[in-house]
């Protein structure tokens, strides 16, 4: 079985990917988007900062291929991440999809504590930046058309976990 999480950045999806993880009984495995972009050299930029919320910014091929040889050797893959749903022949692997939703305010007072690469771009993250962050997620993240996708509002670990668990027991037998 592949789940998918995805949200807007410092929405939770990979701390809800190891708390389901913990809970998974059987054999299962993490699969974070942010593990798989292209080379610093390709990375596109917006302004003077990288652009990590466009999907140029992430290797397709080599996430595909990590899902697909994943699923192989492990009874759950958890895929989590902000593009999670953009790529058609990604999205058409899952068989559990899922988004956490945070409000505006919520996103905006952890992207200012975020500090995951800062040894790439030094300083803080202008005003602008996190906005941008923001309306990328909504432009790119958020599919069309695909499989359905089961909204999760913020809420606890434990919360958001029972939820994407109920729905995980629902679909499969992890015994």
């Amino acid at each position: 079985m592949i789940v998918a999480i995805g949200g807007v950045s410092r929405s939770g999806k990979s701390t809800l990917a190891e708390h389901i993880a913990a809970k998974i009984p059987s054999d299962s495995i993490i699969i974070a988007m942010d593990k798989y972009v292209v080379s610093k050299q390709a990375l596109p930029r917006i302004r003077d900062r990288i652009d990590w919320e466009s999907p140029r910014s992430i290797d397709w091929n080599a996430l595909y291929r990590a899902i697909v040889e994943a699923e192989l050797g492990h009874h759950v893959v958890i895929v989590e991440g902000f593009l999670v749903y953009r790529n058609p022949k990604i999205y058409d692997l899952f068989d559990l999809c899922f988004v956490i939703e945070v409000d505006f305010p919520t996103f905006y007072h952890r992207r200012l504590q975020d500090d995951r690469w800062k040894d790439l771009e030094p300083g803080d993250e202008p005003a602008w930046y996190i906005n941008h962050v923001w309306e990328s997620y909504h432009r790119f993240a958020v599919p069309d058309q695909g499989p359905p996708i089961i909204v999760i509002r913020q809420g606890s670990e434990s919360e958001m976990g029972d939820r994407v668990m109920n729905e995980i027991m629902k679909n499969d037998d992890l015994s």
